[in-house]
């Protein structure tokens, strides 16, 4: 008699790379819901109501978008696509709800392309005390529009 055909064994290698995967793509899937939620697409899950807050939105978006910079080149095709994916889906609903807001706009997001790759640190005042140095604060500056059917360009100073 022959014995059925066993499953092939992986590697714990494999098993822990497929592990590592699923926490990424269930992370960043999280993060993206939880910017949606903010901008009002996906209800609270305690309330049932919508919220609106874009603070936290984009403070969210930023922090995917900071993934992207740091995890460039490490991640698969796969990987990679699907965080593009959730980050330009979320930026694109950030965008929407800034128009749509009564307040108007708010600060721009930070693209991975624009992301600068370390804050710059203040140096501080007494080399002897405990306290960290204290990151400088991007004041965001939007550059007058030509014409209306050109693109608005944002350009990042930050404070001296």
């Amino acid at each position: 008699m022959s014995q059925p055909d066993a499953p092939e064994k992986s590697s714990p290698q494999a098993n822990r790379e497929k592990l590592m995967t699923a926490l990424f793509v269930s992370m960043v899937q999280q993060q993206a819901e939880s910017a949606l939620m903010m901008l009002g697409h996906l209800p609270h899950p305690e309330t049932g109501e919508p919220v609106f807050d874009l603070e936290t939105a984009r403070l969210m978006i930023e922090q995917l978008s900071m993934l992207a910079v740091k995890t460039r080149g490490n991640l698969t095709a796969d990987e990679d696509r699907m965080l593009k994916q959730c980050l330009h889906t979320v930026q694109m609903a950030f965008v929407k709800a800034t128009k749509q807001s009564p307040g108007g706009a708010a600060a721009p997001l930070i693209t991975p392309s624009s992301a600068p790759l370390a804050p710059t640190m203040a140096p501080a005042s007494n080399p002897f005390t405990t306290s960290a140095p204290t990151a400088k604060t991007a004041t965001p500056a939007v550059e007058p529009e030509e014409d209306s059917s050109t693109r608005k360009r944002f350009v990042k100073k930050y404070d001296a």
